[in-house]
């Protein structure tokens, strides 16, 4: 899923690609194992990029 967030500082300058994997553990389909990871592509240049970025990872890792 990407997202963009135009109501953020710089939010035209970026977007984020979340991606969620599900992986079953057994043939019973029981339990399952989720993988989440995020990603900010940069879609115009910005001094703020370090901080766009590591901004949200600190809110994905949160949100978990």
């Amino acid at each position: 899923m990407v997202s963009k967030v135009a109501d953020v500082p710089y939010g035209y300058h970026f977007e984020h690609l979340e991606t969620w994997t599900v992986l079953s553990t057994s043939d019973s389909a029981i339990s399952c194992i989720v993988r989440a990871t995020d990603q900010v592509n940069m879609l115009k240049p910005t001094e703020q990029e370090e901080k766009i970025r590591t901004t949200s990872k600190e809110h994905f890792i949160k949100y978990f």
